[in-house]
């Protein structure tokens, strides 16, 4: 199980001003930030980050002021008007977004009754080419951990049908693939001789 590292934060006047920024504390800012390059003379980068509905927001991580602190500054105010943040909002953040997944998303997968041998693709992030699909095939299914035994939350162990230059995982889970319909036997002109 990979280690998920966030923070939470009850969100102050300041923080939702659309004249300032995003106060992070140096902790949280070390465990779920990049790390800044401390030899600039003002520390700066920008970090791209995903809401739940698949939204890319854009912000200005930059480690300033006195006493230095970090700050998301460019970006957080268009953040906190469209999702018309107030003070005393919660506001959470994970470094590691796959660990949360949208409920709409997980429904659909769940009515999908992934099965073994079902043929599958999965699309990777890759330097090459920005988004690429892979297809597999199913091989089994299995509680996600002994912890959580007969849960509705599956894992699925795969088989890829090439090699690839990228690592893919041998487990996944319904929400992460698309399943691939195919059609056998089929005459499209006549779809009533299907065998």
């Amino acid at each position: 199980m990979p280690i998920v590292y966030s923070f939470f934060k009850v969100l102050t006047a300041s923080d939702t001003s659309t004249h300032g920024g995003f106060s992070v504390l140096p902790r949280h800012a070390n465990e779920c930030f990049p790390a800044l390059d401390m030899n600039q003379q003002i520390p700066v980068q920008e970090l791209i980050a995903e809401d739940l509905h698949g939204r890319e927001w854009r912000f200005r991580h930059i480690f300033r002021g006195q006493p230095r602190r970090h700050l998301l500054t460019t970006g957080w105010s268009t953040f906190v008007t469209s999702k018309r943040l107030v003070a005393g909002d919660s506001f959470v953040f994970l470094r590691t977004s796959q660990f949360i997944v949208g409920l709409n998303k997980y429904l659909e997968a769940v009515n999908k009754c992934f099965g073994v041998s079902m043929r599958f693709k999965m699309r990777f992030e890759e330097k090459v080419s920005p988004r690429r699909s892979y297809t597999g095939t199913v091989v089994g299914v299995e509680d996600l951990s002994s912890q959580w035994e007969n849960s509705k939350w599956r894992s699925l162990r795969v088989q890829w049908d090439e090699a690839a230059s990228i690592p893919r995982p041998e487990r996944v889970s319904p929400w992460e693939i698309e399943p691939m319909t195919l059609l056998f036997g089929v005459d499209l002109r006549n779809p009533s001789n299907a065998r």
